[in-house]
């Protein structure tokens, strides 16, 4: 968007599992930013993208392992507040507002990093 560089690295390793890191640098002063301060410039309050994050999150993840027999445990571990405040935002290519954000499920190797459109 200008003001801000995002580095996104997804890799996958342990048959299966995959892992993802996001850095944002502000090209004016060169320091590394925090989901805070990307989601001002994003023009959103952090609390906002949050809420969001948590519901895009929910549809992604249901749509893809609602089916899961025995699932329970693995979708309560991605849903705790810790793990959603872990999840780093960060700005696509496209200027979208979006979210890396570890998931959990019974399949394949059990951890997931998902890419999620907050806005």
């Amino acid at each position: 968007n200008g003001s801000t560089l995002s580095v996104v690295t997804i890799i996958g390793y342990n048959g299966g599992n995959t892992y993802g890191v996001a850095y944002n640098i502000d090209v004016q002063t060169g320091k590394r930013m925090d989901n805070e301060a990307v989601a001002a410039v994003y023009g959103m309050a952090y609390s906002t993208a949050m809420t969001q994050l948590k519901d895009e999150l929910t549809d992604d993840y249901d749509e893809k392992w609602s089916t899961l027999q025995g699932n329970e445990k693995e979708r309560a571990k991605t849903f705790t507040d810790d793990n959603l405040k872990a999840a780093i935002l960060y700005i696509d290519g496209e200027g979208d507002l979006m979210a890396l954000a570890e998931t959990y499920a019974a399949v394949g190797g059990g951890h997931f990093i998902m890419q999620v459109e907050i806005d």
